[in-house]
Order: structure tokens, then C-alpha cells, then sequence
């Protein structure tokens, strides 16, 4: 297993000094490097914990260290604490955040509990390596907001953030098949799942057959009241009654939830279509196709 370790200091200067080791399972000598990082002002409580978060953010998702795979093969060694108990992934599969409350690492670590949801994050001792292959040092800054990950889709206009609980309902919905009442325990789903769920929902995103849906005349007021005014709808054609739930919060465009249309009591119009010699809509189609399971 790759191993990424890091440790974590306050430097005279009022910058987090964060070391770092990248060590590959066939490679005896490691990479190593520097991160010096600002922590905004906003930020009171673990200082240390988000630059150190920022940190790998900076490695795993913008230089990619160990290429363009996700988490799997990798143990994350981290010197803070909190970190570790944010991503823990028995509370992470179960109430979907880790048991750093009420820390603002719980949200800073968003992209480890999606995108890099495999990697297997402890604390670890720092341990001074005698050989190794010099990084370059690089300034970092952990901003007003903490680190976020962006995905391309193409009908929004413009990038958007795929959210913990989207995921989490694609894995219960869609990947898992589980009852609305067991959706909210995944704890028997494999790490693996999380991979695959990131990796479904953004090639879906980029894919030219993704669609607005639009939704009933007789079930605007529901669906409005449920999911606030100005969300949009996407359906991909071949993903069956999956719809994709996008909504805007003050960080900008975010893929909040996954549902599944109702077979008997659709949200959503779409054409009708033919059958043979017969026009079939949508909802009669559907109907259909559940009281053939």
C-alpha cells in the first residue's frame, strides 16, 4: 500500500509548517517535501488540523502525487487527531460524518469522505527518513472556505460539488437497491462502492445524454416544497427513473441528493412514446414495467 504521512507545526512566522512523506509499496525511497500554510482568520478552532487537511487536499486532488486513481491502495498517516476521527468510516457509513463535531474539520474533509473515500486515514508517528527524493516547497492557504472539490457538468453551465449525502443515497438507491427504511446504514457496503459511486456520478455529469427533467404540473407544489425553489432535475436516459437533485447554496452549484422516481406516481414529464400502434406515455409505461417485477 502507498503510504502518504504528514506532520504539523506552528512556524515563529504564524504559517503551519506541514511535512510530508509520499512513500510507494515497491519503493524504498520516499518523496518528500514542504507545505507552508496560511489558516484565515475565520478560523478559531483546529488551526493545525485544517492545514494539515489542506495539505493533502493539495497533494491527493491538485498535484496528484500518486496519479489520477482515487483512494484505494492508500493509507493516509496524519499527525492530527481530528482528522482521523472525522473520516472514521463505521460513523461515516452510518450517519454520514465522522465524530470530530462540532469541528470544522467535519466539512474540511468533504473530499476525503467522497472522491478519496477508500483511503485508510490514522495517526501515525513522524519518523525522520534517511533517504529520500526532495519535493519542491510550495505555499499553500486555507481560505474562508476549506478544500472543495468541483466536477465538470456541461448542462449546468458551470462545475458543482457532488455532496456526502448525494453519494450516500446513490449507494443505498441505486448501487445497493436497499429499502427506504435500511438506506440510512450502509455499514455492510464495501469501501470499493464509494469509488464506483464517484466515478458513476461524474461521468454522468459530463455525458451529452444528461437531461433536464421537468417536473409535473400536478406535482410542482410537492417536489417545490421538498426541495426549494430554483433546484434543477437531470435524468440520464439510460439510468432508468434516477434523478440527479442540483441545488445552489451560497458555495454555488452542489448535487444534493439521488432519487428515484415513483413508478406509479411520476414527478417528472417526459414525451410519450410508441408502442406498436399505440402511444404509450410515460406513467402508463412505467406502470407497466413494475407489475411485470
Amino acid at each position: 500500500m502507498d503510504a502518504l504521512t504528514l506532520n504539523t507545526t506552528l512556524g515563529d512566522d504564524g504559517l503551519y509548517q506541514v511535512e510530508w512523506q509520499w512513500a510507494r509499496s515497491n519503493q524504498r525511497v520516499p518523496q518528500v517535501g514542504v507545505l507552508h500554510v496560511s489558516v484565515d482568520p475565520k478560523w478559531i478552532q483546529d488551526r493545525a488540523a485544517l492545514a494539515e487537511v489542506q495539505a493533502i487536499f493539495h497533494l491527493l486532488h491538485e498535484r496528484e502525487i500518486h496519479g489520477t486513481r482515487l483512494g484505494n491502495g492508500i493509507a493516509i498517516r496524519v499527525s492530527e487527531k481530528t482528522i482521523a476521527l472525522a473520516v472514521q468510516k463505521k460513523a461515516l457509513k452510518t450517519t454520514g460524518a465522522g465524530r470530530a463535531n462540532p469541528s470544522p474539520v467535519i466539512h474540511a474533509v468533504d473530499f476525503l469522505a467522497t472522491k478519496f473515500f477508500e483511503a485508510e486515514v490514522s495517526v501515525a508517528k513522524w519518523t525522520e527518513p534517511t533517504q529520500y527524493k526532495q519535493f519542491e516547497a510550495a505555499s499553500i492557504s486555507v481560505g474562508v472556505e476549506t478544500p472543495t472539490v468541483r466536477v465538470v457538468c456541461h448542462l449546468i453551465g458551470q462545475p458543482l460539488r457532488i455532496s456526502r449525502h448525494a453519494m450516500y443515497r446513490y449507494l443505498a438507491r441505486i448501487d445497493q437497491k436497499l429499502h427506504k427504511l435500511d438506506e440510512h446504514d450502509l455499514s455492510q457496503v464495501p469501501n470499493a462502492r464509494w469509488s464506483h459511486a464517484w466515478n458513476w456520478l461524474t461521468r454522468v455529469l459530463v455525458n451529452p445524454n444528461l437531461e433536464e427533467a421537468r417536473v409535473s404540473s400536478k406535482a410542482l407544489a410537492r417536489v417545490t416544497a421538498k426541495y426549494g425553489e430554483g433546484t434543477r432535475y437531470l435524468r440520464f436516459p439510460d439510468a432508468g427513473n434516477v434523478i440527479l437533485v442540483v441545488r445552489v447554496d451560497e458555495r454555488g452549484p452542489v448535487l444534493a441528493t439521488v432519487m428515484v422516481e415513483d413508478l406509479y406516481n411520476p414527478f417528472f414529464e417526459r414525451l410519450p412514446v410508441m408502442k406498436g400502434a399505440h402511444l404509450m406515455t410515460h406513467s402508463n409505461a412505467m406502470a407497466k414495467r413494475a407489475a411485470r417485477k
